[in-house]
């Protein structure tokens, strides 16, 4: 289905909400520009703002309101836009963002923050910051979770001197929105809301336009602009009393106008009188006037649909993320992909679904608060249930199938489980998939854990691991984990425990908070012994002997480190054995043993050579080429050093390229070469940087003592 297919074509765009958009806009999210923070990259202007509405009428107060924005340069200019839902507040504003464009020659940042879907998560303040600074150049990675006041900051400084325009739109809480606000006086902000956000106009100034319905008059000029073959002029009384069904809101009157668009011979006299029944029938569903009125609108286009496309139309209602991929859907309704393709292109048409990118769909919060209702009404308790687990088990196959592809050489759960997805042709599609499915794992996870499926919960953490510990999205690890642990705990299911435990642990480490990392590494330890699981035993003791080794606790270092090899050994597992000998290098290395380290580097970077871990490969001749530098071999490690950061950008390792260029500076350092020295050291402090690693800090305090 292309984008064509899926837009209702000229003059259906109105003055309506963010929820119509999102019907009629398939594909429609605007000119997003994303940078990514390269050391010495040009300034970026984005332009975030999704398409405009192609039929707007009538707003006249609302945009003089709006212009005032522009009046005061010298002052921060906050616009709160409030109404209620479907009234056309993103209509609005995207209509005057895009003719004040030329107003802000620095660029425009745009951002949903769901304050009212009723499926998703509102977006945190944290979330969006991110975006905008990828968005602005100052980011490739998500970041850590606990320093959203430093990101604050940096965006701020990101904004200073620049004019831009910001956009928050559906906002729930003036919470949402103060990290957000710049502090350059050139930089002017809109918000849309269903709330009024008093506190935020007392307290940070900000100005309000109340957004009423539409005049009957412009009602009726907006249907009539939309439906333009005479229909609307040939029957004003039945036009007229469409508008008042409608309550004059865009939204409904918004699907209504598709209806007449892609129906020639349906009249609106046969439109009013399907309207007036379907919503005598859902007012006995919902009682708020807007609200009946809105439904009543989606179930006529609902009602109108093949049997199929109803049933993948409510099914996908069901799902607990943000956008579904293909494959998805096919696992939620149990559809052939041929027949599937036929129902989600005729709910395209029917303005009932969006496609937000290649094989990838979206129902809009209110289309998806009525699809739930409808499955609710239509289908059993028990087909709703076959249905999401059906879902459930093709993300967990899928995401033990990208770990395979990440990390071929562990175990990502202690036992197999039924099924399996299907597996990935390279490590690139393994990660896309993962990026893309990020949000909606969190989200399944989340509701697996609360709905009686606390297995499942755990497994799809802990199936993520290889993903999450190589990208480092630390926000998406340590939630799903978290929250697996305490569906693993409900469960009294100690693998489950033990397995989210040693990542947890490992997450921890590397983010710096050193209790919860040594408690995590103690309690999984203390489990997989319970359980007898040597290979459980042998992962953490590796990860442990590494934090100890972090901690400067060089003995116990060793000690975990050699019980790891001696495990490793024990289980005949080469690959395990290579990952210990890499971790005694190491330990070795710092307790002043230069050639024990370098005999263990020699082995590691010979035994992954043969099992042709690419990955591992590049993290031993890193340490290799350590050894070699404290042996006093500058020129060989600095090679070496050259040779595993080749591997590493070659595999998009960029957590591993920050490491590389780490100790390449300090070759350069020992070489006398001051400049080199420097520049890979802001290398690898624009890399910790933006991957939210506290590492960063302790680099940059050095380059700063050197300058």
């Amino acid at each position: 289905m292309t984008a064509d297919e899926v837009h209702a074509g000229p003059g259906v765009h109105n003055a309506m909400s963010g929820a119509a958009q999102s019907v009629v806009q398939a594909g429609s999210i605007g000119s997003v520009v994303f940078a990514f923070g390269r050391q010495g990259a040009e300034p970026v202007t984005p332009y975030q703002l999704p398409w405009p509405p192609s039929s707007f009428v009538g707003r006249e107060g609302e945009l003089a309101a709006l212009d005032l924005a522009l009046a005061d340069t010298g002052s921060a200019s906050l616009w709160v836009v409030s109404g209620t839902a479907g009234v056309g507040k993103t209509a609005l504003v995207l209509h005057w963002a895009h003719r004040a464009a030329n107003r802000f020659p620095d660029g425009i940042l745009y951002a949903n923050l769901r304050g009212f879907a009723d499926s998703t998560p509102r977006a945190e303040p944290g979330e969006v910051l991110d975006t905008f600074l990828e968005a602005l150049g100052r980011s490739a990675e998500p970041r850590a979770v606990d320093s959203v006041e430093a990101r604050a900051a940096e965006f701020r400084s990101a904004l200073h001197g620049r004019r831009m325009l910001i956009v928050l739109d559906d906002v729930a809480t003036a919470h949402q929105v103060r990290p957000l606000l710049p502090g350059a006086t050139t930089v002017a902000v809109v918000v849309t809301s269903r709330n009024s956000l008093p506190g935020l106009r007392v307290r940070e100034g900000g100005k309000l336009v109340s957004l009423s319905p539409l005049s009957p008059d412009e009602a009726v000029a907006l249907l009539a602009r939309i439906v333009d073959d005479g229909r609307v002029s040939g029957d004003t009384a039945s036009a007229a009393e469409l508008v008042s069904l409608c309550d004059s809101l865009p939204l409904p009157l918004l699907v209504a106008a598709q209806r007449l668009v892609s129906m020639s011979h349906l009249s609106i006299a046969d439109l009013v009188e399907e309207l007036r029944d379907e919503r005598d029938r859902l007012d006995l569903l919902q009682t708020d006037e807007t609200a009946t009125t809105v439904r009543a609108v989606f179930s006529m286009s609902y009602r109108a649909l093949d049997p199929e496309a109803s049933r993948v139309f409510r099914l996908m209602g069901l799902q607990h993320g943000g956008d579904i991929g293909f494959d998805a859907i096919a696992a939620l309704t149990g559809l052939r992909r041929a027949r599937l393709r036929n129902a989600l292109e005729s709910l395209g048409h029917a303005s009932l679904v969006e496609m937000t990118g290649p094989g990838r769909y979206r129902l809009h919060d209110l289309l998806r608060l009525f699809a739930r209702e409808c499955a609710d009404a239509e289908e059993t308790a028990g087909n709703r249930t076959q249905a999401v687990r059906a879902m459930l088990d093709y993300y967990l196959g899928q995401a033990l199938a990208a770990g395979r592809r990440l990390a071929p050489h562990r175990r990502l759960l202690p036992q197999p489980v039924p099924g399996g997805g299907v597996d990935f042709d390279d490590r690139e599609s393994a990660f896309t998939w993962c990026a893309l499915e990020q949000a909606n794992l969190v989200a399944e996870v989340r509701y697996a854990a609360g709905a009686g499926e606390e297995a499942i919960a755990w497994q799809l953490a802990a199936a993520m691991g290889a993903y999450f510990h190589q990208r480092k999205p630390w926000s998406a690890w340590i939630e799903t984990h978290e929250t697996g642990l305490r569906a693993a705990q409900e469960i009294g299911d100690n693998a489950g425990m033990a397995t989210l435990l040693g990542n947890l642990a490992i997450a921890y480490r590397e983010l710096r908070r050193r209790d919860e990392a040594e408690a995590c590494f103690r309690d999984a330890l203390a489990l997989w012994e319970q359980e007898g699981d040597l290979y459980g035993q042998a992962v953490v003791c590796t990860g442990y002997g590494h934090a100890c080794r972090e901690w400067k606790r060089l003995d116990e270092a060793l000690d975990y480190s050699q019980r790891s090899l001696n495990a490793w050994r024990q289980l005949g597992d080469q690959h395990g054995e290579a990952i210990a000998h890499n971790s005694l290098s190491g330990v070795h290395r710092d307790r002043g043993e230069v050639a024990t380290a370098l005999h263990h580097c020699e082995v590691a970077v010979a035994m992954f050579g043969e099992i042709g871990d690419r990955h591992a490969h590049a993290w031993a001749l890193h340490n290799l080429a350590n050894a070699r530098r404290d042996r006093g071999d500058l020129e060989e490690s600095l090679e070496l050093h050259r040779e595993a950061l080749q591997a590493r950008e070659d595999l998009g390792d960029r957590y591993g390229q920050a490491f590389t260029h780490e100790a390449m500076a300090e070759t350069y350092r020992r070489l006398g070469r001051p400049g080199e020295q420097r520049t890979a050291a802001e290398h690898a402090l624009a890399i910790f940087d933006d991957l939210g690693d506290p590492r960063g800090e302790d680099l940059r305090a050095l380059i700063d003592g050197r300058s």
